[in-house]
């Protein structure tokens, strides 16, 4: 056994879960690394593969991608994803003056240009 050869005769307690966790403590110890590695920059990346996908020949989107950077100045390195699809911009063309915005909190706000 691995803890017998690390302390010898100075075994620790079965109960003591830190060198005898049982199936749910390492079940949830994965659990917390797999969703640690799938944060972050992964998903930046991954987003940034949709984007060529969309970003493709005959698609007719335009997308404007910057990912989030760790530099010091908040505005440039902010996370910003603008996507603009072809129907979306005939309907721009064809209704440009007047406008609905859905902010990040589900607030509306209706817009008229003259």
């Amino acid at each position: 056994m691995l803890v017998k050869s690390i302390f010898g005769s100075r075994l620790s307690s079965d109960l003591n879960r830190r060198f005898y966790p049982s199936r749910e403590d390492i079940r949830k110890i994965v659990y917390r690394e797999r969703k640690r590695l799938m944060d972050g920059k992964l998903d930046q990346q991954l987003l940034a593969e949709k984007v060529e996908e969309w970003t493709g020949e005959d698609t007719g989107n335009l997308v404007f991608f910057r990912p989030r950077t760790e530099d010091g100045d908040k505005e440039s390195s902010s996370f910003l994803l603008i996507f603009q699809s072809e129907w979306q911009r005939r309907l721009h063309a064809k209704y440009g003056k007047e406008y609905i915005w859905v902010g990040n909190n589900d607030l509306y706000v209706y817009q008229h240009y003259v």
